[in-house]
């Protein structure tokens, strides 16, 4: 990945394997949708236990294998782009940063886009996070990227790099806009880990149960 800041590939599953994830996505419903941003799992790589995991060991095969990854950190991303919840940030151990001020980034953070919708791009920079978080290196952007969600859409980019969802207009998120409702943007988060990020759990069924493909012990 070194000089890309941001790759895209399009129809990165099979696509019997991305209908049978979407059909298990959608089938979460509103379960924890306002947490669904902070609702994340760890998956080390060994045997899947629902349809995310298997998404992500296609992916690793298919994008990841030089990535050096212990294992992949998920979420679902369900965004209504007329009240965007997160701002322009870079991906990190949150826990660690918090207790011990250390700040240790993803190796790649990606997306899986599962729908087309108005606006909603992501937006990477290549400016990063100073070593105690307290600024932008370099302080202004010298260059950027923009992936539009599309249905079996995978994008990629440095871990470190301050990234965003735009709005539904496609500009930095700023205030609520005044637009009839539309469909969420749906896709899942996957940041892969050289080392596991601290206090994220494995995935038993209890959240999310509609993702489950076997029996989880």
């Amino acid at each position: 990945m070194a000089g890309v800041l941001l790759a895209i590939h399009d129809q990165a599953l099979p696509a019997a394997r991305f209908a049978k994830l979407w059909r298990k996505v959608r089938a979460v419903g509103d379960e924890k949708l306002k947490q669904t941003y902070w609702t994340n799992f760890w998956f080390d790589f060994g045997a899947p236990q629902n349809a995310v995991d298997e998404a992500a060991l296609a992916l690793r095969e298919a994008f990841g294998l030089g990535w050096k990854a212990a294992g992949v950190e998920w979420w679902l991303g369900r965004t209504d782009l007329r009240r965007v919840p997160i701002e322009l940030h870079a991906d990190r151990d949150n826990r660690l940063f918090d207790t011990r001020r250390r700040l240790r980034h993803p190796t790649v953070s990606s997306v899986l886009y599962f729908n087309r919708v108005k606006g909603g791009a992501l937006l990477v920079l290549d400016q990063r996070e100073s070593r105690d978080g307290s600024r932008r290196v370099p302080s202004e952007p010298r260059d950027w990227a923009l992936a539009a969600p599309r249905p079996n859409r995978f994008v990629h980019f440095p871990g470190d790099r301050l990234h965003a969802v735009l709005d539904a207009n496609n500009a930095m998120p700023s205030r609520p806009l005044r637009l009839p409702a539309a469909p969420l943007r749906w896709a899942l988060v996957l940041n892969w880990w050289a080392r596991r990020p601290m206090e994220v759990p494995a995935w038993t069924g209890e959240v999310y149960a509609s993702l489950r493909t076997r029996a989880v012990r």
